[in-house]
């Protein structure tokens, strides 16, 4: 499959905008003996796994230490280089309905080998807007018909963004749904991008959170109501 799709090691191969999987990638760097094998080198398995709290996974399958923030995939903890290739992991508990108009907050947990980029105007976003407005982007005001955005009100995990009302072309009333998903990016050389949740149109893969025309239609974003 990663010799079928240039893009497997991207955030936008075919197979993670499929499946969701975004931490499957295909190298070919292993060694080892005595029936023990390893990445060597660079490797998108270094650094790359997500931490476990539920049960707690404090070693590897050698009795080593597992990194805290940072593990590597697979079941042996090894010495090796980044090669990152994947957007920062962001993972929430979805809004519930409100029937209401006050304004929602949202608690995501994101987390980056390569750091979360927490800049001015890159920091993790938030993208909202009324299931009756337009599915693309046209600006970030009350004029513009389509998605709006929040970035997040601080600057660590876990990021909090206040979803902003005023910035939809109306308040919102009973019977509206809103329409959401996050975006954040990291300090990679090349900046990858995760999002939760959203399948951008073919053949588009964002490069950062500031999203344009290209990127939309989106769909698989969570709503409430």
């Amino acid at each position: 499959m990663g010799i079928d799709d240039p893009n497997f090691n991207t955030a936008c191969g075919l197979f993670k905008t499929f499946k969701g999987d975004v931490g499957s990638f295909s190298e070919d760097n292993v060694t080892g003996a005595s029936g023990v094998y390893q990445p060597s080198g660079s490797s998108y398995a270094e650094s790359g796994a997500t931490t476990i709290t539920t049960p707690a996974i404090t070693d590897d399958y050698n009795s080593a230490t597992r990194s805290a923030t940072t593990p590597d995939m697979g079941a042996i903890e090894f010495n090796g280089t980044l090669n990152d290739a994947s957007g920062p992991a962001i993972s929430y508990t979805p809004l519930l309905n409100k029937n209401c108009n006050n304004q929602p907050t949202l608690s995501a947990a994101i987390i980056d080998a390569s750091n979360v980029n927490t800049g001015a105007g890159t920091k993790p976003r938030l993208y909202y807007k009324k299931h009756t407005e337009a599915n693309t982007v046209a600006g970030n005001t009350s004029a513009a018909n389509g998605w709006k955005y929040v970035e997040a009100g601080n600057a660590a995990s876990p990021f909090t963004f206040t979803v902003d009302y005023s910035l939809l072309t109306a308040a919102p009333v009973a019977g509206d749904s809103i329409q959401y998903f996050a975006v954040s990016e990291d300090l990679a050389g090349t900046p990858n991008v995760g999002s939760n949740m959203a399948a951008y149109t073919a053949g588009f893969c964002p490069t950062t959170v500031n999203l344009t025309a290209p990127a939309f239609p989106v769909t698989g974003y969570r709503n409430f109501v």
